[in-house]
């Protein structure tokens, strides 16, 4: 018998942390949101004991907040000990919520996130409930950043939200629909003459989908996994174009459709399905609700234009500023661009073949490096630095220092050097390119680039694994972000293929593929970290996609890895040191205390003091 289980939460408000200036929209839609997803599971068979709604809605006049608790239990209910594997998990959350500086990674905030100074990392959330055996995910996510997504807010602890008992992660199918993944603003929009509440723009359209409002999303009397994708993608946007907004909705679903619904014999919809607001400029965006005068778009905009406070409060700080560059004596170092730095480092990489050439160059002022292998400076150029560093080194990292004092940890690898440069927001990447083929340097610049600027996206995985692998080697840093593009489609086999295939290189894995992975680190004899990498089954390359390499889809065994590095390459990784499961426990031993310190956009930036912690920590200072 196939069973079904529906999660829906609803996050209206977050409660506000006293003398902090982020005050958060009543999102009132997001309640009736939950609640309708609810309702439809129920009357589509899932079951009562299948289906679970948390929301902050008032209960007898009482405050209701979603909490970590609350959802536990809630899960902790609908995964009973004992329980059928669930076939499918409707996993949905509509209200409060930050994306990611780079490709759009999701975090939800619950009723009590700022008080308790945390955010939920979503797909830690949902690699806990594939602990169950779950077969297939539908994530539906719904937030809206109405408050600006500042470092601060970001700092927050990035945590799982709940805990599964068990010990083994497997790669289910995988169905993912998201708003607010352009890094703009989510809606909820209502008319100010009802008294109606408001409506969420993605979750409306996606419930108006589900009860068979929409006939393009109906074949042959059936809604399913595949048509819900292609209709929510276009109706959301035309949706929202009605009330002068725009979104741009993420709608991935696995090539394997599966039904969601019978609409030959059609159910009323609930009773709380409320209206979309009647017109194009009676509805106002959500925050409107808060400051008790309600505003057209065209009102916000131009409040925008000219309060700078409210700008900053609804875009952010530096919205649409230039930003501020680096000071220093060399011109050089104020126009850098993915163009200028791969011209310039290949036009010094002309000898790059020779014995004892530089491997190691940093973009900037004077660098210092912090390194157990043997290292030797060379002769610098502005705006460059030089070093040679022993490459046979088994993934012991190098800890850069740069001018403003931060360190950056870098590995070294055979065969390839690695350049650190500064991008104009402030952060600093890393790219990797092979010695005697200074194009793929040029390549592979070009992805960090995308990477950096938000532009890669999860349907760009196809051609980053294409070009992940060159000859005989495996880019480190591409393969860094293939992981977390597979993590945000729970691809896990993926990344364990990536680490199989470092391994039969003689190539350490990058630390970030053995983080994201769920898999299985332990310490050797000598207490150096080894990596379990478990064997994976052959797959066959999306219809709907260009035809992947072996790379991608063949079957790997089992077998046992060096692990390159010690702490996350990318900031985004820091959001999962934290909270670990036993079985990788080893892999983040004393990073939880500095997580808070570094910037999640980027390449890892250490603080001084947490750099010098843990390069004693990883043997990299005497004594």
């Amino acid at each position: 018998m196939v069973r079904r289980v529906c999660l829906a939460i609803g996050v209206s408000t977050v409660t506000p942390v006293a003398k902090l200036a982020l005050d958060f929209a009543y999102l009132d839609g997001a309640v009736f949101a939950a609640r309708a997803m609810g309702e439809w599971a129920l009357r589509s068979g899932f079951g009562v004991d299948n289906v679970r709604v948390v929301d902050d809605g008032s209960t007898d006049g009482k405050a209701n907040p979603v909490t970590r608790e609350r959802v536990q239990r809630a899960v902790d209910e609908l995964f009973p000990v004992g329980a059928e594997v669930v076939d499918q998990l409707i996993l949905s959350f509509c209200g409060h919520g930050l994306t990611g500086a780079n490709f759009g990674s999701i975090f939800w905030l619950f009723s009590d996130s700022l008080h308790m100074k945390y955010r939920i990392v979503v797909d830690g959330f949902y690699e806990e409930l594939l602990l169950h055996g779950v077969k297939r995910i539908t994530l539906i996510t719904d937030t809206c950043r109405e408050a600006p997504q500042s470092l601060e807010l970001m700092r927050l602890d990035g945590v799982r939200g709940i805990v599964v008992q068990g010990t083994r992660v497997d790669s289910p199918r995988f169905d993912r629909l998201a708003s607010c993944q352009d890094g703009q603003l989510g809606y909820m929009v209502y008319d100010p003459a009802a008294a109606a509440p408001g409506k969420c723009v993605f979750s409306g359209v996606i419930a108006d989908i589900l009860w068979g409002l929409e006939p393009t999303a109906i074949e042959n009397g059936m809604i399913t996994t595949t048509t819900l994708g292609k209709c929510v993608r276009s109706r959301t946007t035309e949706r929202a174009s009605q009330y002068h907004l725009k979104l741009d909705p993420q709608c991935q679903v696995d090539p394997e459709s599966v039904v969601l619904c019978d609409t030959t014999t059609p159910q009323p919809g609930p009773a709380d399905l409320q209206p979309w607001p009647s017109g194009s400029n009676s509805a106002v965006l959500g925050a409107g609700k808060t400051v008790g005068v309600a505003e057209s778009t065209e009102q916000i905009l131009e409040r925008a234009k000219t309060n700078r406070a409210f700008r900053d409060r609804l875009l952010g700080k530096g919205f649409g500023l230039k930003p501020v560059l680096p000071k220093g004596p060399d011109i050089h170092a104020l126009k850098i661009t993915a163009e200028s730095v791969a011209l310039e480092v290949e036009r010094r990489l002309m000898e790059v073949n020779r014995p004892g050439s530089a491997n190691l160059i940093v973009w900037g002022d004077q660098a210092k490096l912090l390194s157990e292998p043997a290292l030797k400076p060379l002769r610098s150029d502005p705006p460059f630095n030089a070093f040679h560093v022993d490459d046979h080194c088994k993934g012991i990292p190098v800890l850069v220092e740069l001018a403003d004092g931060q360190f950056t940890p870098v590995v070294p690898y055979v065969g390839l050097y690695a350049v650190v440069a500064p991008s104009t927001d402030g952060d600093v990447f890393q790219v990797y390119g092979a010695q005697g083929s200074p194009e793929r340097y040029r390549a592979a610049l070009r992805a960090i680039n995308e990477f950096a600027a938000g532009r890669l996206r999860v349907d760009s995985l196809d051609r980053l694994a294409a070009d992940l692998r060159h000859e005989k080697h495996v880019d480190p840093m591409l393969g860094v972000i293939c992981a977390y593009l597979y993590r945000a489609t729970a691809d896990y086999d993926n990344i364990r293929r990536m680490a199989y295939f470092y391994a039969a290189r003689d190539q350490a894995v990058p630390y970030d593929i053995a983080l994201l992975g769920a898999m299985q680190v332990t310490r050797d004899k000598h207490g150096a970290l080894q990596l379990h990498v478990p064997a994976v089954k052959a797959c066959q390359s999306r219809q709907d996609a260009p035809v992947l390499p072996d790379y991608a889809t063949q079957a790997t065994t089992a077998t046992l890895a060096r692990i390159g590095g010690r702490c996350p390459w990318l900031g985004l990784g820091w959001d999962y040191v934290k909270e670990p499961r036993l079985e990788w426990a080893a892999l983040v031993e004393g990073l939880a205390d500095h997580a808070a310190r570094v910037r999640r956009s980027g390449s890892t930036l250490l603080p001084a003091d947490s750099a010098r912690q843990l390069a004693k920590d990883w043997g990299l200072l005497p004594g």
